[in-house]
């Protein structure tokens, strides 16, 4: 799967920074469902999603601190964007689960994790990082 397969411009909010985080989440998101189709051992593919896994969080936790200031910068008093950093901490919970499932040795966890978080970033794009681009977009930021 090549970089940037999966992102779509129907994906942008209309703010520089986070559109431009939210391609490198993409490219780790192909990295993730590549994993799909390793045909590698089950060890392997075990360490490459760990691996993955470690990026993506790091990564998240950088990109929610982004959109976090920006939302405790320009719009401190906007109710559109109430719940915005609890979908952040709704994430992280979901993620201690995951590494709570996967450290029982649950047999499901992998594929689960995957669809997951792809299906939690798209999502969350679509719905809730759009309306916070357009909150921004109206408070000048772009």
């Amino acid at each position: 799967m090549t970089k940037l397969a999966l992102w779509k411009d129907d994906y942008l909010v209309g703010v520089d920074k986070i559109d431009q985080q939210h391609k490198i989440l993409f490219e780790m998101l192909g990295d993730l469902l590549t994993l799909r189709e390793d045909v590698g051992s089950i060890d392997e593919r075990v360490a490459k999603l760990s691996s993955l896994v470690e990026r993506l969080n790091n990564y998240a936790v950088y990109h929610f601190r982004t959109e976090e200031f920006l939302i405790n910068r320009y719009l401190a008093n906007d109710i559109t964007i109430v719940g915005h950093e609890d979908a952040h901490k709704s994430y992280a919970n979901s993620m201690q689960d995951f590494e709570g499932r996967f450290q029982a040795g649950d047999a499901n966890v992998v594929n689960d994790l995957i669809d997951f978080i792809y299906n939690w970033w798209l999502g969350h794009i679509m719905r809730v990082d759009k309306a916070l681009g357009k909150a921004l977009n109206q408070a000048g930021v772009r």
